[in-house]
């Protein structure tokens, strides 16, 4: 766990938390009138708890061990005080893609068992295709909020007006809850930072939607990235898991 403290977060004082809970009222104040009463008192709720969590391990069983030790992550729990605001504008933004049928998620691996059927209606075989699978490293921590409004500016360009509005207090929203992250441990207090990014924060593994928004960012590449797949019948991700299907047998190469 220090292991993982110590490459992902920066240790700050009481009275930064202070701060931010400060902040948290005063940003909570000035949506009062946007949001519905429901929302607003989800939002008093989560800011009046001041919960901080301490963060889990995900012990990765099914890796090869190394030095007798399974690989892990660092899982932070979505209790935050802070985080509230993220999963209101998370909610917000999903309901307007979703209502807008924005395709945010054509390249997204829904379940196991749509990936079968999806792959069993390409009738591929050993002789006519290769399929390489892809595990990425450290990928929520990766996914900063810059390229995540990136790509809801993207897919939302042709919305109306009003709904952009909308998606511009999400955006915020998100931001703030990314940025101020907290966590705690050995009686400590902990600032999530991410892949090392200070000013511009990665996604934590454990928060709420995560996936959503890293599936969101991952469509959003694969989409300005299409040439690199002009050889392939197939190409889609769930997260930081993803498989492609090439056309013909091809062969590795350390290039």
């Amino acid at each position: 766990m220090q292991t993982h403290i110590s490459s992902s977060t920066r240790e700050i004082p009481c009275s930064d938390i202070i701060t931010l809970h400060k902040k948290a009222i005063q940003l909570a104040n000035d949506y009062e009138s946007l949001l519905s009463k429901q929302e607003n008192e989800f939002l008093e709720e989560g800011i009046n708890s001041k919960a901080i969590p301490t963060p889990k391990l995900l012990i990765k069983d099914h890796k090869k061990m190394t030095d007798g030790h399974f690989p892990t992550r660092l899982v932070i729990p979505v209790t935050n005080f802070i985080t509230t605001f993220s999963k209101l504008g998370l909610l917000g933004l999903k309901a307007i893609l979703d209502n807008s049928n924005v395709p945010y998620n054509k390249h997204t691996i829904v379940q196991a068992s749509n990936l079968k059927d999806k792959l069993e209606n390409l009738k591929i075989n050993r002789r006519n295709s290769t399929i390489a699978s892809l595990d990425i490293k450290i990928m929520y921590p990766s996914i900063q909020f810059s390229i995540i409004k990136k790509a809801v500016t993207y897919y939302t360009s042709n919305l109306p007006a009003g709904e952009k509005e909308k998606i511009h207090h999400c955006l915020k929203m998100i931001e703030f809850g990314m940025a101020s992250c907290l966590i705690t441990f050995d009686d400590k207090y902990f600032e999530y930072r991410g892949k090392d990014y200070e000013n511009d924060k990665g996604l934590a593994i454990g928060g709420y939607k995560s996936s959503f928004l890293a599936n969101l960012v991952t469509s959003f590449l694969l989409k300005h990235t299409i040439h690199h797949f002009n050889d392939t019948t197939f190409h889609d991700i769930y997260g930081d898991n993803g498989i492609v299907v090439f056309n013909g047998k091809k062969k590795s190469t350390n290039s």
